[in-house]
């Protein structure tokens, strides 16, 4: 028995013949819409999606077979049919059919049930569904293929995954876009949620000033929640990582005279205490911050002009990578005598060491 057709051979009551709502397939409403032609392209790639219901009518030549369920598809379906090339992409748009024998009140009863009860997906299954093909195996093309959305809608798709729960549940609940959403997406779990809880209670302030029902967070507000999570955490680390630790306590013999202070634009910030050298591995410091205790050191000859001129290096070469600074920091207090020969850096070299130290000027700090 024949379960593939064309979408062609499949009727619509009212819209291929002259039938009226005493049809038992009439569908005033479906009819009523333009075909989808983004199911139609999703068509196009996948091929026809499911199965459709339908009732024969008459007898022998005379027998028709009627759509009662999937009116949509089969119009998308002849969308694609209409526009494939060959007979490989017709097979794959042939309508696969559930026929059913019952009674006109029965086939009405069918297709009010399933027109009331169907579900449309929901934004987080949407996504949802859209990571797990990319899990799967799909790659991005083939997925906004799917959903018939460009490559980038579903990058931002996956990306609202990794926010903290309940940025994802505004998002769900369409209290927040996903562009306001993805604002946060650099930032740690705990500074998301704190960047949209500042981000929400400057827009209920903002309603009870204006007197207008409060809006949901817009990106530039969370934007600007986000920046002040991210001062606030950074005011809150340079503090907690400037104070030394109870075993970096500077050595009796390399303590600084009184009347020996450090220039103005290398002058350490008032919470901080400049240490040795060798005891300054591993600690994370702000460059300026870093360059003045060197500096200090330097004048107080606790380092070497090679040392010094090492840590000058390692903020020009590596000016964003604090793990790269106190590495070559460790190397060049074990060399203190600046770069071997042969070395590639394209920076300044050092100046061969001189029998009394050059005294540090402000010519020589890169801030």
């Amino acid at each position: 028995m024949k379960t593939k057709f064309s979408p062609h051979e499949i009727l619509i009551a009212g819209l291929d013949t002259k039938d009226g709502p005493s049809h038992p397939c009439y569908d005033g409403s479906s009819n009523r819409e333009p075909p989808s032609e983004t199911l139609a392209r999703v068509m196009e790639k996948l091929g026809f999606v499911g199965t459709v219901v339908c009732k024969k009518f008459g007898k022998g030549d005379e027998q028709k077979i009627y759509c009662d369920d999937g009116r949509r598809r089969i119009r998308a379906c002849r969308l694609a049919w209409d526009r494939a090339k060959t007979d490989a992409d017709r097979v794959r748009l042939k309508v696969g059919i559930s026929f059913v024998n019952t009674s006109d009140a029965n086939l009405k009863a069918i297709k009010g049930a399933l027109n009331e009860h169907r579900r449309e997906i929901s934004v987080k299954d949407r996504v949802t569904l859209a990571a797990e093909l990319m899990e799967d195996g799909f790659v991005l093309r083939e997925v906004a293929d799917v959903f018939d959305v460009s490559k980038q809608a579903i990058g931002q798709w996956v990306d609202v995954l990794s926010l903290h729960p309940s940025i994802q549940q505004q998002v769900w609940d369409g209290d927040l876009s996903f562009t306001a959403a993805l604002e946060l997406k650099t930032l740690p779990l705990d500074d998301q949620k704190q960047a949209m809880d500042d981000a929400v209670k400057a827009s209920e302030e903002k309603s009870k000033a204006t007197g207008k029902p409060p809006k949901k967070p817009s990106a530039s507000a969370v934007s600007k929640a986000k920046a002040g999570v991210v001062k606030k955490r950074g005011s809150s680390q340079a503090k907690s990582d400037s104070k030394p630790s109870s075993d970096s306590k500077p050595s009796s013999d390399s303590k600084p005279s009184s009347d020996s202070k450090p220039s103005s634009d290398s002058k350490p910030s008032s919470d901080s205490k400049p240490s040795n050298g060798p005891r300054l591995r591993g600690v994370k410091r702000g460059k300026r911050e870093l360059i003045g205790i060197v500096a200090e050191a330097f004048k107080l000859k606790e380092v070497s002009r090679g040392f010094y001129d090492g840590v000058m290096w390692a903020l020009g070469d590596k000016s964003d990578e604090d793990v790269g600074i106190w590495k070559a920091l460790e190397t060049w207090n074990k060399e203190p005598e600046g770069p071997k020969k042969g070395s590639t850096s394209t920076s300044k070299k050092p100046p061969a060491e001189k029998p009394k130290e050059d005294p540090i000027t402000d010519a020589d700090i890169p801030f």
